[in-house]
């Protein structure tokens, strides 16, 4: 790890080549692009930032996320944002679209720094400015540029020392392609075997799926659209998989940031709305093939009726046993680990979990305490 450096990624563009789509949580591998390359700046540096103006996006990551001084001023503003907030002298920057960022060609970069106020590579006939080094003193030459309204990243570099790495140097290095590979179109996320997942049937605005409305006895009554549903805070079903592995552990995960309840919270369950005419079980069977890409025959333990300011639900929850690895759903779940019960009880005390999940989780625990018989035949 590099003491004296910490890690930034852009993520503060627009994404108009892509639909608009959020490029860092396109799926690469089956894993978002960000937490990918989160991942890997932990393991590299001391402190890792995320330069965004939608932080909410990142929340659970465990990055700090800084937002622009000079809101859309473009990835200048954004390197600018981060050497306030860094603790280290220098800081290597990638943008948020790039899949295949190598720990080596990060290393040999590193290797680099001096004198110089920027490390710079060419490649293919142009220059990386967002796989790249900066000094923290080049923070004055910033703030110039942007107040004098020149935000071209590449038009700051003319205004400071740079190193250059040749385009031939870097081809010395393995995994050098790779590294300086971003997707800024549908085509270049193909390219690379990525996409953003969406399960066969499900509509790309689930505000118009249909759910049944039900009573209090849990019969439905009427037939409405998911978004109905939501806006009128309307009673609906929903299932609740807990997914332990041999161990005992339970599976947890962090919902993606764009859902409709409880955004970017952990859940302790697998899972969500029914629906229309939809059954528990079959509900309970499509989420584990949506989320988590496996087969399960989740076997039912209890209802559960759940109410807050946000929602109404007639619930069933179920335990299912699966050892991984799972192909995660990125448009539902942004990472996810197995925990031992009480490390789930301790990160959510400081982490936001979903109030229902844990509701869940609870009378599971009530009705089957640890070291019981069942709590033994259940959790194998």
């Amino acid at each position: 790890m590099s003491a004296s450096v910490a890690g930034v990624i852009v993520a503060g563009g627009r994404a108009l080549r892509m639909g608009g789509r959020d490029k860092a949580f396109a799926a690469v591998g089956g894993e978002p692009i960000a937490v990918r390359t989160i991942r890997l700046f932990h393991d590299l540096f001391p402190q890792v930032l995320v330069a965004s103006n939608r932080p909410e996006r990142f929340r659970g990551l465990g990055v700090e996320t800084v937002a622009d001084r000079f809101p859309g001023c473009g990835p200048l503003a954004g390197i600018h944002a981060a050497l306030l907030a860094t603790r280290h002298p220098h800081v290597f920057v990638a943008a948020c679209d790039m899949p295949g960022l190598d720990p080596d060609v990060i290393r040999f970069l590193l290797a680099r720094i001096g004198g110089a106020d920027a490390i710079v590579p060419r490649w293919e006939g142009d220059v990386e400015p967002l796989h790249a080094i900066y000094a923290a003193r080049c923070l004055a030459a910033m703030e110039v540029s942007l107040r004098a309204g020149r935000y071209a990243l590449r038009d700051f570099l003319g205004t400071i020392g740079v190193d250059y790495v040749s385009e031939a140097e870097l081809r010395r290095v393995c995994g050098a392609a790779a590294s300086l590979t971003n997707v800024n179109t549908p085509e270049e996320l193909a390219a690379v075997g990525g996409r953003f997942e969406e399960p066969r049937g499900v509509s790309r605005d689930p505000g118009g799926e249909l759910v049944d409305v039900l009573d209090d006895a849990g019969r439905p009554v009427a037939t409405v659209t998911r978004g109905e549903m939501r806006a009128r805070r309307l009673p609906h079903g929903a299932t609740y998989v807990l997914v332990f592995n041999r161990r005992g552990e339970l599976f947890v995960h962090l919902r993606s940031p764009d859902k409709d309840v409880y955004p970017g919270h952990w859940d302790v369950a697998i899972g969500g709305v029914l629906a229309a005419g939809e059954s528990f079980d079959e509900g309970a069977r499509r989420e584990a093939r949506e989320e988590l890409g496996v087969a399960l025959e989740p076997e039912p333990l209890f209802p559960l009726r759940w109410a807050d300011e946000q929602t109404v639900v007639h619930g069933m929850v179920y335990r299912a046993r699966h050892d991984g690895p799972f192909r995660l759903q990125p448009e539902e779940i942004v990472r996810g680990e197995f925990l031992a019960l009480d490390a789930v009880a301790a990160r959510a005390g400081r982490e936001p979990f979903c109030p229902d999940g844990l509701a869940a989780l609870a009378e599971y625990r009530r009705r089957w305490p640890a070291g019981t018989n069942e709590a033994r035949r259940l959790v194998p």
